[in-house]
């Protein structure tokens, strides 16, 4: 399963795997489940370039990450997962004031 992330350049039929027996990326078995990722940019990150992560209010990774529950309680700045409708793809989840 490949759920929850953001991919630069990336398209779900260019997500793909290395076998250790393999040189070059083989397609994905159509059993592996792709989705709830985002592919396209602008993200809506504060400040990429100095690694800030951190989510803008119009940034289209909000509120569509697939629930993970209780496997995913807090954020990297300890704000419990959700803060809206749903939960945000990335280490942040958007918080107002």
């Amino acid at each position: 399963m490949i759920r929850n992330n953001v991919f630069a350049g990336w398209s779900e039929a260019g997500i793909c795997y290395y076998g250790a027996d393999q040189d070059n990326c083989q397609s994905l078995p159509e059993t592996v489940l792709v989705d709830h990722n985002a592919a396209q940019k602008p993200f809506g990150f504060v400040n990429p370039v100095d690694l800030d992560f951190h989510l803008l209010p119009n940034s289209p990774l909000i509120d569509v990450v697939y629930d993970l529950g209780t496997l995913n309680g807090n954020d990297f700045d300890n704000h419990v997962h959700p803060q809206g409708a749903g939960y945000d793809i990335g280490a942040y989840e958007l918080t107002t004031p």
